[in-house]
């Protein structure tokens, strides 16, 4: 608590140094027995250590099975009605910052996964701002999926329910996250078909950009309008759907017609 409300960072970094202090808190996280408010507060500790120097996140993923036990705090919040929210929300904190050095370590820690299961169910509980933290992690690791595990699971039906979300820039890490994938796949020379089919997604990006005007008469085709997205926005979207075309002709099919 000393740490926390310390206002003055030189003399926090001096009484308590990332070398001593960062392992012990690794270590109460990984103390399946320790209790959620001193959980909490380990991890208020954390963001603040690596909010000074991110340097700070590499004591904590040297510490082995510390990132794990964090992923692990999170997947609670969907199995244990009890789990304290405000430490489920400060754990996707600490991954975001993480993320920037070490995102494989995230991800091989399950925390793709676990994340999105959180987006998935609580995204309407969580605070704003940790939803939006949660989609930047969510957008990092999408840079590690490998296409196999793509295909086989239901991400891009959950990523492609979040490109309609009324935040919008909840929606833009969402298509930047689809966009990850969707490089993974011509990464690999291979169809990323399989994975836009399964949540409609050329049909989702069209959206994007166009809505029916309402003004159409009988035996006439329907008229469009564009949506009214930011210009940054529309260009994702059409850089994506490029990438779509260039990997598969069926998408390039649905595009067209």
């Amino acid at each position: 608590m000393t740490l926390l409300m310390s206002d003055n960072v030189d003399r926090c970094f001096e009484n308590c140094p990332p070398r001593q202090f960062m392992p012990a808190l690794c270590r109460i996280f990984i103390d399946e027995t320790a209790p959620i408010s001193v959980l909490e507060a380990s991890a208020r500790a954390m963001t603040y250590y690596m909010e000074v120097s991110n340097e700070c996140s590499r004591r904590i993923t040297a510490v082995d099975g510390t990132v794990k036990a964090i992923c692990d705090r999170i997947s609670n919040m969907t199995t244990d009605p009890g789990a304290s929210r405000e430490l489920v929300e400060q754990c996707v904190k600490v991954l975001e910052h993480i993320c920037q050095r070490e995102t494989g370590l995230v991800y091989e820690a399950g925390g793709f996964s676990k994340i999105l299961s959180l987006v998935r169910d609580y995204g309407n509980v969580i605070h704003k701002d940790t939803l939006r933290s949660a989609m930047t992690v969510i957008t990092r690791l999408c840079s590690k999926i490998e296409p196999d595990d793509a295909v086989q699971a239901d991400y891009s039906v959950t990523l492609g329910t979040l490109l309609n979300h009324n935040d919008l820039r909840v929606s833009e890490s969402a298509l930047r996250s689809i966009a990850a994938v969707v490089d993974r796949f011509l990464r690999k020379y291979m169809d990323p078909c399989e994975f836009a089919s399964r949540c409609g997604l050329v049909d989702l990006l069209l959206g994007l950009i166009v809505e029916p005007s309402g003004e159409s008469t009988s035996g006439e085709e329907q008229s469009f309008v564009l949506t009214g997205k930011p210009i940054s926005f529309i260009s994702i979207v059409l850089s994506l759907l490029s990438n779509l075309c260039r990997g598969s002709a069926t998408a390039t099919d649905l595009v067209v017609r």
